[in-house]
């Protein structure tokens, strides 16, 4: 399983200069994630390929702070995670947050920039928010859609949309082909397999 491969782009969705808007709870928590990333790349004590293993684990520790990878686990999997046993759910969510955090720390590290950021609508219904941006580039305009959840009392990322593309939808997509084709074991397996590489990589 390509995991890095399944984030298509995500690395556009943390380049920003900050807009002035009328925004509630979940755009300011999407507004102080890329204000925190831009802190840690901007630094200027953390220059150099010296410090990129303390920039990636401190981009890395501010993903972990908001994202919502339990449920992000669960969806990704959909119908299947009701077959799983406890111990499976555990291990595939530990797993699926290990990989997540070196995809998504690799994207940040490898492509940020300072693209300006329009925080254009937010919704939120029942503990559910949706908070829609655009990006203007130099030769493009990227709208990128945070999907967040209010999860005891603070609102967490559960997905981000690109152009239409959806991360979250990707994962499923890519589950369910390795499972039909194959087996859950056989995806839990490609998985460890990946994490182990991880590990091993410097």
């Amino acid at each position: 399983m390509k995991t890095k491969h399944l984030l298509p782009a995500t690395c556009l969705i943390l380049s920003f200069l900050v807009h002035p808007a009328l925004a509630g709870e979940p755009t300011e928590r999407v507004r102080a994630l890329l204000n925190e990333v831009i802190s840690v790349q901007s630094d200027p004590r953390l220059q150099g390929d010296e410090f990129k293993e303390k920039r990636r684990a401190a981009v890395k520790n501010i993903i972990g702070r908001n994202f919502d990878f339990d449920r992000m686990a669960e969806r990704s999997l959909s119908e299947h995670w009701k077959t799983l046993s406890n111990e499976e759910r555990s291990e595939f969510k530990g797993i699926f947050r290990d990989l997540f955090q070196d995809s998504y720390s690799f994207m940040v590290l490898e492509n940020l920039g300072r693209e300006k950021i329009l925080y254009k609508d937010e919704e939120v219904k029942e503990g559910a928010a949706s908070v829609k941006t655009s990006m203007l580039r130099r030769n493009a305009t990227l709208s990128v859609d945070y999907e967040l959840a209010n999860m005891k009392g603070a609102w967490l990322i559960q997905d981000v949309t690109i152009d239409g593309v959806s991360i979250l939808k990707n994962y499923q997509e890519s589950f369910a082909s390795v499972i039909r084709r194959d087996s859950y074991e056989k995806l839990i397996e490609k998985m460890r397999a990946k994490k182990r590489e991880v590990e091993k990589s410097p």
